[in-house]
C-alpha cells in the first residue's frame, strides 16, 4: 500500500468510501450520503498531502487518476517533509512500528500541523457553532 499503488488514487478512494458508507448505512440509512462524502473528502485530502511531499521510490508520485489513467502525479516542489519508512518493504512489524517514531516523522507531523492547523480550526468552527446551537435550543 505504498504511494505507487492503486490505493493512492481517486478511484480506490471512491470504492473505499462507498464500502464504508454502505456498511454504515446498514445501521442508519440516512447516514449513507454524509459518510460517503466525509470518507471521500478524507481520502482525497490524504492524496493531496501525499502529492505535496517528496517521493523517493519509483515510479515517482501517486496514481491519482487510477483506473482511468496510468499517470503518476506529484508536486514539482514538495511542501512537506518526507516520512521515514522502514529500510525495506520486508521489514518486520516491530521494525516498521519503530520507524514511525523516527525524529524525521515527528518533524514532518509538526510541520503539517503548523501549515494545516489554521485551516482545520477554521473548518471546525461551523461544526462547533451547530453543536452549541443544538444544546441551547
Amino acid at each position: 500500500l505504498y504511494h505507487q499503488g492503486p490505493a493512492h488514487s481517486l478511484g480506490f478512494g471512491l470504492l473505499a468510501s462507498l464500502a464504508g458508507a454502505g456498511a454504515w448505512a446498514l445501521a442508519d440509512r440516512r447516514a449513507f450520503a454524509p459518510i460517503l462524502a466525509l470518507g471521500f473528502l478524507a481520502w482525497t485530502s490524504h492524496l493531496l498531502l501525499d502529492m505535496l511531499g517528496p517521493d523517493g521510490r519509483p515510479p515517482y508520485g501517486i496514481p491519482f487518476f487510477w483506473p482511468i489513467a496510468d499517470l503518476h502525479v506529484k508536486a514539482s516542489v514538495p511542501i512537506f517533509l518526507g516520512v521515514h519508512h522502514a529500510d525495506s518493504t520486508g521489514a518486520s512489524t516491530a521494525e516498521w512500528l519503530l520507524s514511525l517514531l523516527h525524529l524525521r516523522n515527528l518533524a514532518a507531523l509538526a510541520l503539517e500541523a503548523l501549515v494545516l492547523g489554521p485551516f482545520v480550526r477554521r473548518a471546525a468552527r461551523p461544526a462547533r457553532a451547530v453543536r452549541r446551537a443544538g444544546r441551547v435550543a
